[in-house]
């Protein structure tokens, strides 16, 4: 029994480390600095955000191409409101570098 739950456990962790699409490193740091992570959502067409869910849902609304998500972030300037994201591939895998280097130049 107890192999059977440490094949779960495994799957489970396999799948949220290495099939979950996202950067770990990368969304730590949003929710430690959520509003420069917004405006770069703003400022850049490889990312789409939802600020309410539409009623015919997320995937049927995002423009056409390849779009990861949904990733979910509070943002405090909107009252801490819960936004969802879409990154279009790869250019949002790009951006979510381009963010990270920047970080690590001013810290």
């Amino acid at each position: 029994m107890q192999w059977v739950l440490l094949v779960v456990a495994l799957v489970v962790v396999y799948y949220f480390v290495i099939l979950r699409p996202g950067r770990l490193d990368f969304w730590k740091v949003a929710r430690k600095c959520p509003g420069d992570v917004f405006e770069m959502f703003q400022r850049q067409d490889c990312w789409h955000v939802f600020f309410e869910k539409p009623q015919s849902g997320y995937k049927s609304e995002l423009p056409p191409g390849e779009w990861d998500g949904p990733f979910m972030l509070a943002v405090p300037q909107l009252q801490g409101k819960r936004i969802t994201v879409y990154g279009k591939l790869p250019e949002y895998q790009k951006a979510q570098q381009e963010f990270m280097d920047r970080m690590k130049g001013t810290s």
